[in-house]
């Protein structure tokens, strides 16, 4: 027969509980919170997944795409605000013949039995000529508009020229001439169309 072992079982003393650090417990609420951040982004997620199931395509509901409207103005493009060019249902005012000169400055140095020596001194300022039609057909009032632009000619201020949403010169523009030509004048004295020659010049 074995013999039973004399030794008798120790009893587990309760372990004593550790006090924490500080370290620890900023640990401890780090993730703490990381759960509550993930919870709260499943039960976001849960939500528009039942919100996208809900909804059903209705091929009735479907935005038709807008038609354009017949009124809407086309812009060709502007001289500072004074001048815009565009064409609608209630205006037309455009500009035809346009011309563009572009030239370097040049100095002459006189030379003995020799061709004068020339010198490139930079870019010139560029130049552009077009002719506008004001006609009171095309819903314009021709003495009005034709008075708007000789004031801009004569107070020399510079403005940007645009075309097509673009500048036409680096930098702004002057009218430096403007030539005026009255046709179909009506019996009470009225201009029905006048034509005016612009000439812009380049500001710098």
């Amino acid at each position: 027969m074995a013999k039973k072992s004399s030794k008798k079982k120790k009893s587990k003393k309760p372990k004593k509980k550790k006090n924490l650090t500080r370290a620890q417990i900023k640990k401890l609420v780090k993730k703490y919170k990381k759960k509550q951040e993930k919870s709260k982004a499943k039960i976001r997620k849960n939500k528009t997944n039942a919100k996208y199931v809900n909804k059903t395509y209705n091929p009735q509901k479907t935005k038709k795409p807008k038609k354009p409207s017949k009124n809407k103005k086309k812009q060709i493009g502007n001289f500072g605000k004074g001048i815009v060019f565009k064409v609608s249902q209630n205006k037309i005012l455009t500009f035809e013949d346009f011309e563009r000169t572009t030239a370097g400055r040049w100095a002459e140095h006189e030379r003995l039995n020799k061709i004068p020596k020339k010198q490139f001194l930079g870019a010139g300022a560029q130049k552009i000529t077009f002719t506008v039609t004001l006609a009171a057909e095309h819903k314009v009032n021709p003495r009005k508009m034709a008075d708007k632009i000789r004031k801009m000619v004569t107070s020399g201020k510079p403005q940007y020229l645009v075309i097509g949403k673009k500048k036409v010169f680096k930098n702004k523009a002057v009218i430096t001439e403007m030539t005026e030509r009255w046709q179909h004048i009506m019996k009470d004295g009225g201009v029905a169309m006048i034509i005016c020659d612009l000439t812009f010049e380049e500001y710098a």
